[in-house]
């Protein structure tokens, strides 16, 4: 029979707010959750516990938690609330985060295979109490984890002595907290990838219970939905004068509520409104400013939107509104655009005024747009050098999946623009295509023929993905250098690469070409694995001279190293814990295990008085009798990179 231990909820901050349906109740809590079942400690609850509605006054009402009062697990499995001396049940499904300052809240889970769910934050903290032995023993643990990751989470307390939290992502496991029993006070043992069997250090392994999965659960899209503001939008076109005394602007929905960058808790003081329309040519926004009195001219700061034509996913597009009306456009994927969008500005009595129109004509659309777009809102007060946001001011403002959503009240007939997305993409095709070996390059350029006779833009997508998915998966397999037992692949210096055999996107290329100015250092990787997955030994490098004529360079190289992480990398919210590829070892001859590769960091240093042009070589990697060759193209171009700014942290 398992024993039942205390479970405290405990939070960083006092503002978590349990999001349902209508009215917010308010009530006072101390952080704790005590067994008042009979006063009995150690009481075994023989079913699991679930919670799935608020029952405090009226049905489906919110309740938000403040220190002050207890909260108690009674007789009938429910939480109820001590007010003037009196217990009022509850109970709760899910949890929002509202805090002071973005750091995220600690919110504890019930006993035995029970739940609640999170929408999300960046900590998780396990607090038990443990008095079966006579005495009081806490335990703690964290994990910092980033939204996205996870979508639920749950506590197993188990006989065997093991504490642990596990964490779900839409029904699957990913990340599990593993403490010690008693003798371990205050211990961090472990936090791993997780399906059955948890390894917690020092020698000791157990498994934890599988957990119930209710019905409930939340998914990421289902979280998303409640948790994302949404503003529904009426077609109109406004007359782009910074004026906003346009019809459509005195119908559209108000946006007010602007958060603080450094917080999550709308102060009230923004005095901003934005509104969003739309026609059958283009988007429009409109902000209104609240400025104090006598601001001069040029103090207005500026304004910011951040646009997805599909909500939670794809390219986000960047505009930015100065004082003077002058826009500045991009994309998050670096790939630069030119835009047609424009803007007016004006000011108002004691308002600053923007009017901004985006056409479709410039916007990369996919299917499916023109129903809603994801949009995030942002006001730069340059007066009080302050930030506030529309959507998840604590997250990045141009991450797509935090945006908020506008809702067309009727959708927009997107499909004319829809051909020069389909047409570039079909060129873009083309081109790739022509890096392939000459029989898979004529079939596929066959396929692409037969897609450009399509009329239905619905099957022309589908046929289009299935072929760009094709062509790039043959590039990459095509792009692998062998001989022997040797094969190698080619890796961009951004990425990182894990010593296992996962596919990891590869240069889909055979040979390495790069460019660098005079005076300035340009890297890549070769991945080095074996042909059959078996060990490779006394593995060599040479081969690191260019030529240009009688001009030389010479390549530096090393091997990546890895270290061993506990949790995911700070600015890397997908990754798993694991072995990450950091470190940069010496060059020496080296072995490669079973079933795992060696990533080799190359670097050209191209000094100042290098003669320009196009320097050649091949690096030879051995092992054994094996050896294989990958060509190395550098260009040096004419131009020399400026010396470093002198300062006085160094020069």
């Amino acid at each position: 029979m398992h024993q039942l231990f205390f479970v405290f909820l405990t939070f960083l901050l006092s503002f978590p707010v349990l999001l349902f349906s209508g009215e917010i109740v308010h009530l006072k809590f101390d952080g704790s959750l005590n067994d008042s079942a009979g006063g009995r400690q150690g009481k075994s609850i023989g079913t699991p516990i679930r919670y799935t509605a608020d029952r405090f006054g009226n049905p489906g009402r919110a309740v938000l938690l403040e220190k002050g009062s207890r909260i108690s697990l009674g007789n009938d499995k429910d939480l109820s609330f001590d007010k003037d001396g009196k217990a009022h049940p509850f109970t709760v499904e899910w949890f929002q985060r509202y805090d002071v300052n973005g750091s995220g809240i600690n919110v504890g889970v019930l006993y035995k295979k029970s739940e609640y769910r999170i929408a999300w934050n960046n900590a998780f903290r396990l607090r038990t109490d443990d008095q079966t032995n006579g005495g009081s023993l806490s335990r703690y643990g964290s994990i910092n984890l980033k939204y996205g990751q996870w979508t639920h989470i749950a506590v197993v307390f188990e006989n065997t002595g093991l504490h642990g939290i596990r964490f779900y992502q839409d029904g699957e496991p990913v990340y599990s907290l593993v403490m010690k029993d008693a003798g371990e006070q205050g211990k961090y043992l472990s936090m791993t990838p997780s399906r059955t069997s948890l390894i917690v250090g020092e020698g000791f392994e157990g498994a934890l219970d599988d957990l119930v999965i209710h019905d409930r659960a939340l998914s990421i899209g289902e979280i998303r939905q409640r948790a994302l503001p949404q503003v529904a939008a009426e077609p109109g076109t406004p007359v782009m004068d910074g004026k906003l005394n346009d019809v459509c602007w005195k119908k559209a929905e108000p946006i007010t509520c602007f958060l603080p960058t450094d917080s999550t808790v709308s102060t009230g003081e923004t005095n901003t409104a934005a509104y969003l329309t739309y026609d059958n040519e283009a988007l429009y926004a409109a902000f209104r400013c609240g400025l104090p009195a006598g601001a001069e001219a040029g103090t207005e700061g500026s304004v910011e939107m951040f646009l997805s034509p599909v909500p939670n996913q794809g390219v986000a597009y960047r505009f930015m509104v100065g004082a003077d009306g002058k826009i500045r456009a991009s994309r998050t994927d670096d790939s630069g655009m030119v835009s047609g969008a424009t803007a007016a500005v004006g000011r108002d009595g004691g308002f600053w005024n923007v009017e901004l129109k985006i056409p479709y004509r410039d916007l990369n659309l996919p299917l499916g747009a023109g129903k809603s777009w994801g949009v995030n809102l942002v006001r730069n007060d340059k007066l009080t050098g302050k930030t506030y946001i529309w959507s998840s001011a604590s997250i990045d403002s141009d991450a797509p999946d935090r945006f908020g959503m506008m809702i067309c009240s009727r959708p927009t007939d997107l499909r004319p623009f829809l051909k020069r997305t389909i047409s570039s993409r079909l060129e873009r095709a083309k081109q790739k295509i022509t890096g392939l070996s000459a029989p898979d390059a004529k079939k596929l350029m066959e396929e692409t023929a037969e897609l450009e006779k399509l009329q239905d833009m619905d099957v022309l997508d589908s046929k289009l993905d299935a072929l760009e998915g094709k062509i790039q998966s043959l590039l990459e397999t095509n792009a692998v250098v062998k001989s022997g037992r040797i094969e190698i692949r080619i890796g961009h210096s951004l990425q990182k690469i894990s010593a296992d055999l996962k596919p990891f996107g590869n240069v889909p290329k055979r040979e390495v070409g790069i460019s660098a100015a005079r005076k300035e250092a340009e890297s890549f990787q070769l991945i080095v694995s074996s042909t059959d997955g078996k060990p490779l030994e006394d593995v060599a490098v040479s081969g690191l001279e260019l030529k240009n004529g009688n001009s030389f360079l010479n390549l530096s190289w090393r091997r990546v190293g890895y270290v061993k992480t506990l949790e995911a990398p700070i600015g890397y919210p997908d990754a798993l814990p694991g072995f990450w590829a950091d470190p940069l070892l010496p060059p020496e001859k080296f072995s490669i295990g079973e079933k795992s590769r060696q990533p080799l960091w190359f670097t050209i240093q191209v000094p100042e008085n290098a003669v320009p042009g196009i320097y050649r070589g091949q690096v030879k990697i051995t092992a054994g009798s094996d050896k294989a060759e990958v060509p190395v193209t550098v260009r040096v171009r004419h131009f020399v990179l400026p010396r470093t700014l002198v300062t006085a942290f160094g020069n």
